[in-house]
C-alpha cells in the first residue's frame, strides 16, 4: 500500500527515494524496539514502560500527519518527460494523447 500511496501524493518520479526514507526508517524501528523493550521489562520487571514508549511514539507520529500535508497539486496525473521519449520510442500510439487513448480503450471494452 505504501509504494501505491506514495505515487498517488508525490507522483512517480519521487516514489523511490521516498520508499527508501519509509523502509529505512521503519527497518530502524524494528531494529531497536525489541532490545529497548527488553531492557525496559528486564530493569523494571514490567512490560508497562515498553507499551507506554510505544503509545508515546504513535502519539509523536499522530502530531505529524496533522501537521504535515500532501502537496496541493496532483503530481501523479503528470507524465514524466522521460516516459513519453521511452514512449515514443517504442509505441505506435505514442502520437495520441494518452487521455484520447483511454477513451479510446473505455469506448471498446463497452462495444
Amino acid at each position: 500500500l505504501m509504494p501505491a500511496v506514495s505515487a498517488e501524493l508525490f507522483g512517480i518520479q519521487k516514489v523511490g527515494s521516498i520508499l527508501g526514507l519509509l523502509y529505512t526508517s521503519t527497518a530502524v524501528g524494528n531494529l531497536l524496539s525489541a532490545p529497548i523493550g527488553g531492557y525496559l521489562f528486564k530493569v523494571y520487571d514490567s512490560y508497562y514502560l515498553s507499551i507506554a514508549v510505544a503509545g508515546s511514539f504513535m502519539i509523536i507520529a499522530l502530531i505529524f500527519l496533522a501537521i504535515i500535508r500532501p502537496p496541493l497539486t496532483n503530481t501523479a496525473l503528470t507524465i514524466p518527460p522521460e516516459i513519453h521519449e521511452y514512449d515514443h520510442e517504442y509505441s505506435p500510439t505514442s502520437h495520441k494523447d494518452h487521455k484520447a487513448i483511454a477513451i479510446e480503450v473505455s469506448n471498446q471494452q463497452i462495444q
